[in-house]
Parts: C-alpha cells; sequence; structure tokens
C-alpha cells in the first residue's frame, strides 16, 4: 500500500548490509502483467511546515521586572528543532501526554513548556564533536525552571525522562514539584554512573546508569519505577502525600553533566508508559568546530523543514543527507573531511572507469565572510516599539482598513505584544509607560474630538488576527458616522474637549503601534579577508546569520574560512566519473582511498557524496561522486627533477651521478637517488 515502508538489504550469502530506507510512493499495475511500485526515502517528510519565533541566547523575563532567562542559543537549536518538526528525531519524541519537552541540543528552551528561569549561558559545553554522542550532543553547567504546558493533578502517574552521553560525569536533576520541593518526584543522573529516584527530596531507589543511555522514573499510585535503556530497574513504594496540580519543574546539571533528551509526561495506560527508552535516533547533527553560540537566532517564518535545512547548511558547510538506514544526517564539512579511510580502492582491482582532471580553475587569491550581525533593543517589558503607522488613514460612513504588521527583511521581533489595547474601552496606564501595542480611533468634525470606540453604537470597530508568532492583521471599520463627522486613525489630539489621562507625548500619534520585549536588527559585517593564494578571484562566503556569536567573537567564522582556505589554495583534483565494483558496505559519508600508484601515479583521499546502484538479471554495478580531499603523486614529477638536479644539469652530469644504474627497473624504483 501507498506508504508502506520498504527497505532494500545486499548481500554476500553470509552477512547483509542495508542499502535503502523508505516507503512506497506510487502503484501501479495491470491484468497479466503484474504490479510495479515506485519507491522513495524519507526526503518528502521534510516538506513539513517549520514555524519557530526569533530568540535569544537570554529571554526577556515573563513578569515585568522579572530575571532574564538565560537559556543558551545554537544554530543547531533551529536545525534540530526543523527536523523534529519533519518526523526526525535525535533524542526521543513527545511521549503520551508530554508536558515539558527540552531536547537540549543547542539550547535549554523547550518545545513544550514555558522556561521561567535559567543560567544556560553560553553553547561550550555542548559543541561536538568534543561532547558528540549517538544522541546528537548534550549539554552541561545550567539551571532551568519551567511551568508545564498543562499543569496535571498529583493524582495522576507522572514520568520523567533524561538521556546522558558516555561523557556525562556530574549531576543532572529533573524535579516535578507540587506546590514544592517539599512534595516532589525526581529523577537524576549522578556523577558515578546511576540514576537515582527521590520522592520529597530523597533518594528512594538506585540502577546502574553508564555509557549512553536513557533512565525514566514513573510515579504512579504510591509507587515509584525507575528504569533504563540497558534494562536495569527497580521497583518501591513511596508515597508523596502531594495534593494539588503541578507547580513547577526545577533542572540542574553541572559543569561535567552532559545530558539531553529531557521530558515529563503523564501516561495513561501501560502502553505509554517508558516508551523513551526503546529510542533509536532518526536523525543526528554534528556540527564540527565550525560551530559557535548565538546571541539571536532569527524567527523561521512557516517555511518547509528543507528550505531552512538547506539554508543553514550551506551557511555553515552542514550538508544533510538521509542515509540507508532512513536517518538525518548533518555533519560539518571539517568533520566529514578528516575522517578516516575506512576503505582503499585500486584501478587494477576494483575501478572500472575513471575520469579526472586537475586544473587552476577553483584556485581563489582571497576569501571574504560576510556575515548577518545583531544589533538588539531589549526591556523588561513590551515597550519597545517594533512597528508603527506611518501615515494618515481617515475613514468615512462604512469604510475599514485592513494592516498587516510584520518584521522587514532585516529585522526580528522577541516576543511581540499580542494583546492590542483599543483605546477609549479601557484604561491607557499602560500606553503612558509605552509598554503595549495599541490601537485607536478619534471620531472628528475638524472642530471636536472623541474616541471613536466610545460612542454607541460605537464609530470605529477593531479585530486582530495573529497568523503567526510575527503576523498581525488588524482590522478598522467604521460604522454609521454623524454627518459632517469622520474617524481618523491616530489618538486624541490638544483639541480633545474633556479629561483624558493620555500623556501629552502621545497626543496625536498615528495608529496602530505593536510593541513587543526586543527587536533585533541584522547588519551585514565582513570580516577582514583570509589571503589563501596568489592567483584567481575572490572568493565570497555568506555565513548569514546562522555563526553569529554578537559583539566582537568571530571564532566560528574565522573556522569556516579558514578550512575552506585549504581547499582553495591548493586544488585537488576533480572526480568527474567513477564507476567501481558494486560494494554494499559503502555509505554516503565514508572517506576512502583511490590507489593508482603505476596506472595514474596518484593517490586520492576521497570523500562519498553520491552513490548510485543498480541491479538487475545481468548483475550489480555502482558509480560514485566523490570529492577529492587530498591528493599524493607517486609519480616523479619535473619539479622533483629539477629541485634534485637543477636547471643546469647536462645530460653527463645525470649519468655520472647515476653510474650505479643497471637496470631500467633500477631507475624506475627511485630516479632520484644518489641526489641527496
Amino acid at each position: 500500500m501507498d506508504g508502506d515502508k520498504v527497505e532494500i538489504y545486499a548481500g554476500d550469502r553470509s552477512t547483509e548490509w542495508k542499502q535503502f530506507t523508505g516507503v512506497i510512493d506510487t502503484t501501479s499495475g495491470d491484468i497479466g502483467g503484474g504490479i510495479e511500485s515506485r519507491i522513495i526515502d524519507n526526503i518528502d517528510k521534510l516538506s513539513a511546515v517549520v514555524d519557530i519565533p526569533a530568540l535569544m541566547t537570554g529571554m526577556p523575563p515573563l513578569t515585568e521586572g522579572g530575571a532574564w532567562r538565560r537559556c543558551g542559543m545554537s544554530s543547531r537549536f533551529t536545525q534540530n528543532t526543523a527536523l523534529r518538526t519533519a518526523g526526525f528525531h535525535s533524542t526521543p519524541a513527545p511521549e503520551w501526554d508530554c508536558v515539558l519537552d527540552v531536547p537540549m541540543q543547542g539550547s535549554t528552551w523547550p518545545l513544550r513548556g514555558t522556561l521561567v528561569s535559567g543560567t544556560k549561558r553560553s553553547d561550550t559545553a555542548s559543541a561536538p564533536p568534543a561532547y558528540g554522542s549517538i544522541w546528537g550532543s548534550a549539554i552541561g553547567d545550567w539551571t532551568a525552571n519551567y511551568t508545564p504546558s498543562v499543569a496535571r493533578p498529583s493524582t495522576t502517574p507522572v514520568q520523567i525522562t533524561l538521556m546522558r552521553t558516555d561523557a556525562h560525569a556530574d549531576f543532572g536533576i529533573v524535579r516535578v514539584e507540587y506546590g514544592s520541593s517539599a512534595k516532589s518526584v525526581a529523577l537524576q543522573l549522578s556523577s558515578v554512573n546511576s540514576a537515582q529516584a527521590l520522592v520529597n527530596g530523597t533518594v528512594v531507589a538506585t540502577v546502574a546508569c553508564t555509557g549512553n543511555a536513557i533512565a525514566t522514573v514513573l510515579y504512579k499510585n504510591g509507587t515509584v519505577t525507575i528504569k533504563t535503556s540497558a534494562g536495569a530497574t527497580q521497583t518501591v513504594s513511596a508515597p508523596t502525600g502531594a495534593t494539588g496540580n503541578v507547580t513547577q519543574i526545577v533542572t540542574a546539571g553541572g559543569v561535567n553533566a552532559r545530558c539531553a533528551g529531557m521530558q515529563v509526561s503523564h501516561p495513561t495506560d501501560t502502553g505509554k508508559e517508558f516508551t523513551s527508552l526503546s529510542f533509536v535516533p532518526s536523525a543526528y547533527i554534528a556540527t564540527g568546530q565550525m560551530h559557535t553560540g548565538n546571541l539571536v537566532l532569527p524567527a523561521v517564518p512557516g517555511v518547509p523543514a528543507r528550505e531552512i535545512l538547506e539554508d543553514i547548511g550551506a551557511a555553515t558547510l552542514r550538508p544533510l543527507w538521509i542515509d540507508e538506514y532512513g536517518k538525518a544526517v548533518i555533519t560539518g564539512s571539517d568533520t566529514l573531511y578528516t575522517k578516516f579511510s575506512v576503505q582503499t580502492v585500486t584501478t587494477l582491482d576494483d575501478i572500472r572507469e575513471l575520469s579526472w582532471e586537475r586544473n587552476l580553475l577553483s584556485v581563489r587569491s582571497e576569501i571574504r565572510t560576510k556575515y548577518l550581525k545583531p544589533t538588539v533593543n531589549s526591556r523588561t517589558t513590551p515597550s519597545v516599539e517594533a512597528w508603527s503607522q506611518n501615515e494618515s488613514v481617515v475613514l468615512q460612513s462604512g469604510e475599514s482598513q485592513e494592516v498587516v504588521i510584520e518584521p522587514g527583511a532585516d529585522e526580528d521581533w522577541i516576543m511581540p505584544d499580542a494583546g492590542f489595547e483599543v483605546l477609549g474601552t479601557g484604561g491607557i496606564t499602560n500606553i503612558n509607560k509605552g509598554a503595549t501595542s495599541v490601537t485607536a480611533g478619534v471620531l472628528t468634525d475638524g472642530a471636536t474630538e472623541s474616541w471613536a470606540t466610545q460612542t454607541v453604537p460605537p464609530a470605529l470597530t477593531v479585530t486582530v488576527t495573529q497568523e503567526a508568532a510575527n503576523r498581525f492583521v488588524v482590522k478598522h471599520v467604521a460604522g454609521t458616522l454623524p454627518a459632517g463627522n469622520q474617524v481618523e486613525l491616530r489618538t486624541v489630539s490638544e483639541n480633545f474637549v474633556g479629561t483624558t489621562a493620555l500623556w501629552p507625548y502621545w497626543w496625536g500619534k498615528q495608529m496602530p503601534r505593536l510593541t513587543a520585549y526586543a527587536v533585533v536588527r541584522w547588519d551585514e559585517a565582513l570580516r577582514t579577508p583570509t589571503v589563501a593564494g596568489t592567483r584567481g578571484p575572490v572568493l565570497e562566503l555568506d555565513c548569514g546569520p546562522w555563526l553569529s556569536s554578537g559583539g566582537t567573537d568571530t571564532t566560528a567564522i574565522d573556522a569556516l574560512s579558514s578550512f575552506v582556505a585549504t581547499q582553495v589554495t591548493n586544488p585537488q583534483p576533480t572526480i568527474k566519473e567513477m564507476r567501481v565494483g558494486y560494494d554494499p558496505r559503502r555509505q554516503l559519508g565514508d572517506v576512502i582511498t583511490v590507489s593508482s600508484p603505476n596506472f595514474m601515479g596518484v593517490e586520492l583521499r576521497c570523500l562519498i557524496v553520491g552513490i548510485s546502484n543498480s541491479g538487475g538479471s545481468s548483475g550489480y554495478e555502482q558509480s560514485l561522486t566523490v570529492r577529492v580531499i587530498s591528493a599524493t603523486t607517486t609519480y616523479t614529477t619535473y619539479q622533483q627533477f629539477v629541485n634534485a638536479w637543477g636547471n643546469s644539469a647536462t645530460y653527463s652530469n645525470f649519468l655520472a651521478a647515476w653510474d650505479s644504474i643497471s637496470t631500467y627497473a633500477d631507475f624506475n624504483q627511485n630516479p632520484l637517488r644518489g641526489t641527496a
């Protein structure tokens, strides 16, 4: 059936290797002619629409005068969120009735639940490959308190899940509180390779937990069960005595903790318990050294996952592909290029056809790297003006005006105030402070003014629709107006007759006006050029906003520029086509060695970026698309002869120095002997 899972294997009668994972796309057939199915991999899943608001490493407080919420940010957070939206998971998918989901891939920002406070200040503790694992990456040195997306009562079973990598060497804890820590259930990953269940702050159960592992604690009807993905388990009776709903979820990790995949859920039956323990990753992200924490991540305004992933990949040199197991893989190019060679193929035994060339077309004399640098205007209240009407709008009887409010191409808004106040229908305290989004209209005959929304029936009605995180549609509709009157979309002026609490600063302002906690302006910056060579044109790289940590830190941008410089200073041969003997073990992202010491006189380290397999009754064929990482010449070049003998050497000088040569084989073995 359409959508059924398909797996293709190839083997040598003793071992099998998976070649493809996908689904049936279309099926057709005819009577007597059989059935034909077209299969595709999981690339179609990446058409899922991704909508992520702009985020900062330090998010504004939830309440006026509160503390800034430090959660850390990295472009890996956007990549991971896009993959999860498309159904690819580096950490477990949300469990049944999940009320807190924090993948901890580049940030402690939750995908479900609300961050109340936090002290995660950087992303250094989670940058692969130093702390990479089968989960992708992990986080250490954090505190973060959350409120759940739904506050369930203490009578509902509660389940806590947390992951650790094999580099974990400190504590990591998630505590679900009912009023306070005095009534709580917690899961703790200790620094001594164990997982612990805590009730009301006391350890009640402990199991072994080592390496790359997942641990889950389930509290149900006064009984605590703790399990790990390795099979360790313990069950004890430990009532909490809690009443009421979950009030907050408190989390923390030590400097050397390496935790990920934090979840809190409320399973309603046994089939939904401990589901994350059998998790198999379907996504992996390793950013390599071309990586940094971001001061700001731009909004992703409802675009297909594939589009945003390709955008980030091109800007940061992190290619994306779906491997033969159906896993989405994102890996930094520098990491790919430093991998060990897994196989040597030769023109003598393995290569059926190969065409290649060397040229100077890819040589570059200079590398200039441009990027988008954020400038942030932020406050502890939604009092930063993000958008305001810049023209006078006048409505006659029955007329309407609709305006779309969204950021410009070079800006982002952090936590815009969606609760538009309509002046004339309520208090104006917030507008006087500038701390609210607002709209208004004035009914006037040119001499007198009144709030258009206060008349009976109202001379002006307003509707506000939020279509996305940073997109609003505000519609103003004028009613039947008295003769000689019109509605002007503004606040009252000094001509207003009566008493108003509106401060003079706000008199006569055009409406509507939208405010936010922060407005980010993106300005293009150019990194000081890196000299790569002496020939060729300039190469310009564009990192966009994805490697900008703010301030003067350009570490990741410099790392990317340096990596590219190694490729364009001394360009390697280009292999145009390579047909090889069929081998089902080869995978995308593998590094292989192409050896032809006698026929071509080179040895090449190559990265496999494309594999084409075909099979049928006549046998199997395989073609590879590769990028040459490095080349070693095994023949003696003219330049080596010149270096050894000098340009003035004569044939007689040459023969005299080689008086010990007796055969052509002796000469070919070491053409430069005797020139030490």
